[in-house]
């Protein structure tokens, strides 16, 4: 059945994240490639997608230089066919260069 929240329902409800499922029941085992392409899945399994550490995703994230993640709650979670996209693309930087003066 899964679990019900008022939140889930407005994230499930807005048109972006149509098809999207949240993956859980994830542990240290879990292949990247076991999890459909249109799951959301956490910080743990975009850091084995990029194959860097769980804090340098967030330092990437910090710095603009990579994908957005959607919130659920106090859960973040990355749309893996996104992030997929974004790795085939060439990982590039998704904040402008600032300009010098």
């Amino acid at each position: 059945m899964g679990i019900w929240h008022p939140l889930l329902e407005q994230v499930r409800s807005n048109p972006r994240n149509k098809g999207l499922k949240p993956v859980d029941n994830l542990n240290q085992e879990t292949s990247v490639d076991e999890i459909d392409d249109v799951s959301l899945v956490p910080v743990e399994v975009v850091a084995k997608m990029l194959g860097i550490s769980v804090r340098s995703v967030w330092r990437r994230l910090s710095a603009g230089e990579l994908v957005v993640p959607r919130r659920l709650g106090r859960s973040v979670r990355w749309c893996r066919i996104e992030v997929r996209q974004w790795i085939a693309d060439g990982c590039p930087s998704l904040v402008a260069p600032s300009r010098k003066r």
